[in-house]
């Protein structure tokens, strides 16, 4: 089953509600950006895979992105090789 959200905060809720095992996000959102969101799964989970795509390539998002064991951390534009 697929689920799409509009924000962090909904991503979140939907998350709480399903218990996905893949979670795939962005950074950038409304209400709760992507790694405030991954930091609250894996306080729930330490299982769940946690992709992140985004076009920012800041050096604080990379060091949040390697503490929360990321499967991986993808900048846009995504290529087919990736």
């Amino acid at each position: 089953m697929l689920y799409t959200a509009i924000d962090g905060q909904e991503g979140l809720e939907l998350y709480k509600k399903f218990e996905p095992e893949i979670v795939i996000t962005d950074i950038e959102m409304p209400k709760l950006n992507g790694l405030e969101m991954a930091k609250k799964i894996r306080k729930h989970s330490l299982s769940t895979q946690i992709i992140i795509i985004t076009a920012y390539k800041k050096p604080e998002y990379l060091l949040d992105a390697v503490n929360l064991q990321l499967v991986q951390y993808l900048i846009k534009p995504i290529s087919l090789e990736k």
